[in-house]
């Protein structure tokens, strides 16, 4: 305690105490734990969403809003964080502290965001934790497995856009465009390319391209 012109100034600490689990100093709270023997004891990021499969339009650069309806917006921006933040389920168990992304490559079609949130556990106690939600957008693949819808296609070729289907006969083509129709929201187009021509037997050979 000291005095200065005619005032008492008051210099108070906060003195520390021991661990109750692993005995090391450490600023008092309701817990009586460390931090790291806390987040031993409590994982408040459980029955959070880790992964979410989300469907996207590459063509119109616009993600899909369950049930109908249809969003735009670019990589890494505010809006598209909003989005993947509102389709986490069980988040309001927990209170949202921070939201970014975690840079992924433009193609890997993945997009990854890191939440901090907070919690209430022991004794009061509040707990802070990060932790990642991975997002893919390989929903159409997965049912084009599962269905065998691509079970006559002659070859399949990554693309920087997505994935190219190739095959022998345009029926087939026609019939897997068809299945994709029934399963996801999509728009189609069909294009005719000339590829050869026997003048002598009056054949023509066409390339057909559906996107």
């Amino acid at each position: 305690m000291a005095e200065e012109a005619g005032m008492f100034v008051v210099h108070q600490t906060i003195g520390s105490v021991l661990c109750c689990k692993c005995g090391i100093p450490m600023a008092p709270n309701a817990a009586n734990m460390c931090v790291k023997c806390l987040r031993s004891e409590v994982d408040i990021t459980e029955g959070l969403q880790k992964n979410v499969i989300i469907i996207h339009c590459p063509e119109c650069d616009t993600y899909l809003q369950p049930p109908r309806t249809w969003i735009r917006a670019q990589l890494e921006s505010k809006e598209l964080l909003t989005f993947c933040v509102k389709r986490l389920k069980n988040l309001n168990k927990v209170r949202l502290v921070h939201a970014e992304f975690i840079w992924t490559e433009p193609h890997s079609k993945r997009i990854k965001v890191k939440l901090k949130v907070q919690k209430e556990v022991l004794n009061g106690a509040i707990l802070e934790q990060t932790y990642t939600v991975e997002r893919t957008f390989f929903y159409l693949e997965q049912l084009i497995l599962r269905h065998d819808a691509a079970v006559r296609a002659i070859r399949i070729k990554q693309m920087d856009q997505g994935i190219d289907f190739f095959f022998g006969n345009r029926s087939h083509a026609v019939k897997f465009v068809e299945f994709l129709g029934k399963v996801a929201p999509i728009k189609s187009r069909h294009d005719k390319q000339l590829v050869s021509h026997d003048t002598k037997s009056n054949n023509y050979n066409y390339k057909f391209t559906l996107r």
